[in-house]
């Protein structure tokens, strides 16, 4: 049986209690890191991803066109296979330098000879897979993990100081360094399976196909353009003879237009408007897997047990003794419970340079949910989740509430939850959150034991609707 990193490890959490995915530590899984998610997520993150991506590739574009060969292939020299993240088809051992400039040729003699790179045209790592031959998803994927290398050996680093994973310092690859505009190899803390590196990468950042895809958008988005306007043209036609107009089946297209990538450069070339709307429509559905369809991806698949979290909550006891666990326990629920709404999950966060610390922060992706809502419907400020964990006996007073107030900002949010053991007053709590609200425009919500089981049920049956409908009746609370 292949072990997956989780196993190695012997960290004792499944997939819904990990921010990153557990891939198996000698084969690959079947998911790609899309770049096109960075493009419609909202969360800071995946930003400043994006915002790498595309300088990149817009230059890389730029230089190709001005015939620039050999700045192009030095560009390309290092954004090929990424065997330590785990991710796309089943591949061997890491590319040695020569295979890895025969793969830099490949990849330019791709985009050099692509009318869509030619004209300028191009701009976008995530539509190569509609107009570049020969480049597709799996190209794409080990393309962008290499250019936002330094980003993910930074979380890596993050997500094994969490979970006390042990690392060694090693060559982390070749990252590209905007500032000199040159690829620099340096030393990372990375954790090593069988004398490997593996690097970690958020499971938000993965999707099963990419989000814009060739096939897809020909057979529902140009067909059915090319299928209208033959038809409006057949219908005035046979308006003139008085017969009933002909019906041009897609399969008489696919042979009179058939699917090509040069094509539909061309096709939308001449009609912008059909990319735009084929776009507009991929970013509604570009949503980040769920656990379980992580869990179909792997050739050894595993139950998503939330029952398992839930026993370790109640095994944990109130007071200081147990605060160390309480706060573990509480990390690997609320990923299981909130994602994928939030994600990138940070144990013991630094902020104000060191002078203060927060128990728990995520990134707010703001594109669904409850979470979604507080910026969207709410317009509460919140690209980050500020959470404390309080393992105390009795209720927790003013000065929890404080600290709380204290981690929140005009940069950082305003809003944050509070996680304790039991709350026997709840009418007093909710008025000393509404005094902080009141005071300081600040949203606290406080969840005991008795939410985050009922919160961990609704998971457990799939109720995401209801999750989010449960929070949002704790916030009417602050607000009526």
């Amino acid at each position: 049986m292949t072990d997956r990193f989780s196993d190695h490890f012997k960290l004792g959490r499944n997939q819904a209690e990990l921010d990153f995915i557990d891939v198996p530590v000698d084969t690959d899984i079947a998911l790609f890191c899309d770049p096109f998610a960075f493009v419609v997520e909202k969360s800071p993150w995946f930003q400043s991803c994006n915002d790498v991506v595309v300088r990149f590739f817009q230059r890389l574009i730029s230089e190709i066109g001005a015939g620039n060969r050999t700045e192009a292939m030095r560009m390309l020299g290092h954004v090929g296979e990424a065997n330590e993240a785990h991710l796309g088809f089943s591949r061997g051992e890491p590319a040695g330098s020569g295979i890895g400039k025969n793969k830099a040729a490949q990849l330019y003699g791709r985009l050099a000879t692509s009318k869509a790179v030619q004209t300028g045209w191009l701009q976008d790592l995530a539509d190569c897979d509609l107009f570049i031959p020969g480049i597709g998803k799996d190209n794409i994927s080990d393309m962008t993990i290499n250019l936002i290398r330094p980003k993910l050996l930074q979380y890596t680093r993050q997500q094994c100081k969490q979970l006390k994973i042990p690392v060694r310092n090693v060559q982390g690859g070749f990252c590209w360094d905007e500032g000199s505009s040159n690829w620099m190899n340096g030393y990372a803390d990375l954790p090593i399976v069988d004398g490997r590196r593996i690097l970690l990468i958020p499971k938000a950042a993965v999707r099963y196909h990419l989000g814009l895809q060739h096939d897809e958008y020909y057979r529902h988005h140009v067909l059915d353009f090319l299928q209208a306007e033959h038809s409006q043209t057949s219908y005035g036609l046979v308006d003139l003879l008085r017969k009933a107009p002909p019906v041009i089946t897609k399969k008489e297209l696919k042979q009179r237009y058939p699917l090509s990538k040069d094509y539909l450069f061309e096709f939308s070339n001449e009609h912008p408007e059909v990319l735009t709307q084929y776009k507009t429509e991929a970013a509604t559905k570009n949503h980040a897997l769920t656990d379980e369809l992580i869990e179909e991806t792997q050739k050894q698949r595993k139950l998503v047990d939330i029952d398992s979290i839930i026993a370790k909550l109640k095994s944990v006891k109130p007071g200081p003794t147990d605060a160390s666990d309480f706060h573990e326990v509480v990390l690997g629920a609320l990923e299981a419970v909130f994602y994928p709404q939030l994600h990138m999950f940070m144990k013991e966060k630094e902020l104000n340079e060191g002078r203060k610390r927060i128990d728990i922060v995520a990134n707010n992706r703001q594109s669904q949910g409850f979470f979604g809502d507080l910026s969207s419907v709410h317009h509460i400020f919140c690209p980050y989740i500020m959470i404390e964990c309080k393992n105390y006996r009795e209720d927790i007073g003013n000065a929890e509430l404080d600290q709380l107030v204290g981690r929140l900002s005009d940069t950082r949010g305003h809003f944050g939850l509070v996680v304790c053991r039991k709350i026997e007053n709840k009418g007093r709590m909710i008025l000393s959150c509404k005094d902080r609200l009141n005071a300081r425009q600040d949203y606290i919500i406080v969840l005991d034991d008795a939410d985050i089981l009922h919160l961990l049920k609704l998971r457990k049956a799939g109720h995401y609707v209801s999750i989010s409908t449960y929070l949002h009746s704790k916030l009417q609370d602050l607000t009526f």
